[in-house]
Order: structure tokens, then C-alpha cells, then sequence
């Protein structure tokens, strides 16, 4: 399901269906403008903090670059795209044979059971870019995640909003509750989270 189809799931849920509709402008396009806009950035930004709660802490999409090292077997983590957010473990060539590595900077690896010229593999775990328009869909499949568990955060945020805190916990617990049926993907061993920049 897109963030459109969930973001109007959430309005009925919450209630807000019939407000929840797009105004036909001058040129003939229809967007969501006035209360229907506050509701749709709202219902957004709730499926956004859902789906980076799962990215993070539950199902962590995976990613594998490619890199031939240089002289002094270094690997910027900084250049990769998407942006790296753990490090799962560094490869031989054929993807399947680990290698040492330590972290020299906090996006900087150097690997230490490879030699200057050889191909490797980094496997490290991303965060997904934010869902922004109708068409946007998760990275993960709705087997793995249902839909519901995203729109339930939504819907906990409306009520929140209009401080209606009994229904707002009732879809909070729901939204838990659907967040502890993931079945996790985090590995524990060779996996290196980057250490946040301090500020000074």
C-alpha cells in the first residue's frame, strides 16, 4: 500500500474521511488544501516515524557496495548511497568470506584481511528515504509489515492533536502491539552501528 492508500485509511479511521478530500483547483489538478492539508501532513508525518521506528529498530534494509581498495585499504562509508547507518560485515569478492575491518574514523573502515587492489564487499544497513508523495511505498513488503501498523500511528497522532487521550492511547497499544509482531532482521554479531558526531 502507498502513503496515499494509508493516508486515507487513517482519515477514515479517525473519523475525518469526508474532510479528508482534494479541492479541484483553476488548471484542472486536485490537491489537498486547508484543513484537508493539515490532516494529510499530520497523517505523513505520523506513517514517516512508523516506518523509520521499523527501519531502525526492527526489519533494517540491507544494502551491498562493491568497493576495490586502495593503497592504504581504506573505505569511506561517507560515499556509499544510500547512507550507511550500521555496518553488517566486510566480504571477499565472492560475497560470502568475511574479512576484518576496524573502524579508523566514524565513517571511515580499514580493511585488515585484504590486500591493496583486491574487490570486496561492504553489507551494511540503511535508513529508507522518507515517504513524501501519494505514490511512495515502504521498502518493505506488507507481508513483512502490514500497512495497518504505520496507519495506527496516524491515527493515534489525530487524536492526540484534539487531546482525546483515552482513544489516542487505545491506537497507541495498537500500534505497539502491531510493532512487536515483526520479526525482527537485526543481527547482533559484526554489526557496527556509526557513532553520532558530537556537538561541541
Amino acid at each position: 500500500m502507498n502513503l496515499g492508500g494509508m493516508c486515507r485509511l487513517a482519515a477514515r479511521y479517525s473519523d475525518r474521511y469526508d474532510e479528508y478530500i482534494k479541492t479541484q483547483r483553476q488548471d484542472g489538478t486536485q490537491a489537498y488544501e486547508g484543513e484537508a492539508l493539515h490532516w494529510c501532513e499530520l497523517f505523513r508525518d505520523a506513517i514517516n516515524e512508523a516506518y523509520f521506528e521499523v527501519s531502525r529498530g526492527r526489519l533494517m534494509p540491507t544494502m551491498r557496495m562493491q568497493v576495490k581498495l586502495a593503497a592504504d585499504r581504506i573505505i569511506e562509508l561517507c560515499e556509499a548511497e544510500p547512507e550507511v547507518c550500521t555496518v553488517c560485515g566486510v566480504y571477499r569478492s565472492d560475497g560470502v568470506s568475511a574479512v576484518g575491518y576496524v573502524f579508523r574514523r566514524r565513517t571511515r573502515i580499514e580493511v585488515i584481511g585484504a590486500a591493496a587492489g583486491e574487490e570486496v564487499v561492504v553489507e551494511y544497513h540503511y535508513l529508507p528515504e522518507r515517504l513524501q508523495n501519494e505514490e511512495d511505498e515502504p521498502v518493505f513488503a506488507e507481508s513483512a509489515v502490514d500497512p495497518t501498523v504505520y496507519v495506527s500511528l496516524a491515527v493515534a497522532r489525530v487524536w492526540q492533536s484534539e487531546r482525546k487521550m483515552n482513544t489516542a492511547q487505545q491506537w497507541l497499544g495498537e500500534y505497539y502491539q502491531k510493532l512487536r509482531t515483526i520479526r525482527t532482521g537485526m543481527k547482533p554479531l559484526r554489526m557496527r552501528r556509526l557513532t553520532r558526531p558530537l556537538f561541541r
